[in-house]
């Protein structure tokens, strides 16, 4: 796996006090993106300061995989994905993007996927191919609400039956593209009849056990679903 992925008790619960372990003079005022590697390390990106860890501009979001190499969105004045080695403070670039990617991610192939939000759009490229194009592999590039389009995505995650899960915005619901397929599932929020309200949901991971844990942004909460449906965890 590229990612840290739990085992969750379906019946797991949190504090719903939380332990501030970085203030805004640390990570700064305007926090967009937040990984936490196998090794439980966190990073995370920050637009107002221009760094992960290494000065860049704009980042939304960012991946790290277990090696330590990390995957930075550079895409909103350069259209691009960074590539910064293990213990490197030196990028290269690795992949040609529409715009800002608000979502980054690495799939068990290492493919790399960006969510180009306002292209409405979700792209990839194999991390071997020399190139630096990518592909469309979810949404058609223009805003709309049906199986085949999006409207601004923003988180994403890859399974390792390499399904794709798209945090589908603005049209507040969580989308399931099987592999190979343009066609979304609606997994949660709008159109899903029997699931739960979103609003504006902008992230989506899975856990070992396939439940989905969703970050409902102006609900202000994560829902995480479980056997017997979804619930608000905090």
């Amino acid at each position: 796996t590229t990612i840290n992925q739990p085992n969750l008790c379906p019946s797991t619960t949190w504090y719903t006090n939380a332990i501030t372990f970085a203030n805004s003079s640390i990570a700064g005022t305007y926090v967009y993106g937040v990984f936490v590697g196998l090794d439980n390390t966190v990073y995370v990106a920050n637009e107002q300061t221009n760094k992960v860890v290494v000065c860049l501009s704009t980042p939304y979001d960012l991946f790290a995989t277990p090696q330590g190499d990390i995957y930075v969105d550079n895409g909103v004045n350069n259209r691009r994905v960074d590539k910064f080695s293990f213990n490197s403070n030196i990028s290269t670039s690795v992949m040609s993007v529409p715009n800002g990617c608000t979502g980054v991610f690495v799939d068990i192939s290492n493919t790399l996927y960006c969510s180009a939000y306002t292209s409405h759009q979700v792209v990839k490229k194999w991390l071997y191919d020399n190139m630096t194009t990518s592909t469309i592999v979810a949404g058609t590039g223009t805003a709309g609400s049906t199986a085949t389009t999006l409207n601004i995505p923003i988180g994403i995650f890859v399974d390792d039956k390499f399904n794709l899960y798209v945090a589908d915005c603005l049209n507040n619901r969580i989308q399931m593209f099987p592999v190979g397929q343009l066609t979304g599932i609606t997994l949660a929020g709008a159109s899903a009849p029997g699931t739960i309200t979103l609003n504006e949901p902008n992230g989506i991971i899975l856990d070992d056990n396939r439940y989905l844990f969703i970050a409902d942004c102006y609900n202000h909460r994560i829902i995480g679903s479980g056997p017997y449906g979804f619930r608000c965890l905090f």
